[in-house]
């Protein structure tokens, strides 16, 4: 949570742009969901689902190869998984693919931000055509959506998250913000249904619902 006067902006995102530590870099890319299972074996099969489903791989793919292109011109080695994973979170499922990286232990955490932000999954791709979209497009001001959120040190080190799934709050009421990942086989209605899932956390938080 970060206050600014009245207006609070608060979330608690799964994303993690960007962490360096004395020159070690980690950075993760989260795109490609499902709902969670309401029992053990039928999550299992949700799962089982999303790693194997074309779209949400290809969906996937994008902010992978992105971040091993962004990595590349500022780290020595790289190092990622060669398969995405699944992270489950309260109300949906994620692939995940992490990255592991060495850099000049002189690296400012920000030189890497300025290179990974936005990856694809808040920004698009190829992203100046994508970005040039989002702003013809898009009839509101995203505000801290979608940007980076963390902590910094005096030395260049820290971590910083991608502010997604997340609300801005003045006095009684609350916006809330989420997003989908739109790519070539999407669906409106599960992309809609998708959305509904990620603003849950927040909706129970902020709210008394059955």
């Amino acid at each position: 949570a970060i206050g600014l006067g009245s207006p609070t902006f608060l979330g608690a995102t799964p994303e993690l742009l960007v962490k360096l530590e004395n020159g070690k870099v980690t950075a993760t890319s989260l795109a490609g969901s499902s709902a969670r299972g309401k029992t053990d074996s039928q999550d299992m099969r949700f799962e089982a689902k999303l790693l194997s489903k074309e779209k949400d791989l290809r969906e996937h793919a994008h902010v992978v190869d992105a971040i091993k292109t962004s990595l590349g011109n500022l780290c020595a080695t790289i190092d990622w998984d060669q398969k995405p994973s699944i992270v489950k979170l309260e109300s949906v499922q994620h692939l995940i693919t992490t990255f592991r990286a060495t850099t000049d232990p002189h690296r400012h955490l920000l030189e890497l931000a300025e290179l990974l932000h936005p990856t694809p999954a808040v920004g698009g791709t190829p992203q100046n055509h994508a970005l040039a979209a989002i702003r013809l497009l898009e009839q509101w001001d995203r505000g801290w959506y979608g940007g980076a959120v963390g902590r910094l040190d005096q030395s260049g080190n820290g971590e910083l998250g991608i502010a997604i799934r997340s609300g801005l709050v003045k006095n009684k009421r609350a916006l809330l913000f989420a997003g989908a990942c739109i790519v070539d086989g999407s669906s409106p209605q599960d992309e809609w249904d998708e959305t509904e899932l990620k603003f849950k956390p927040l909706l129970h938080a902020l709210c008394e619902l059955d």
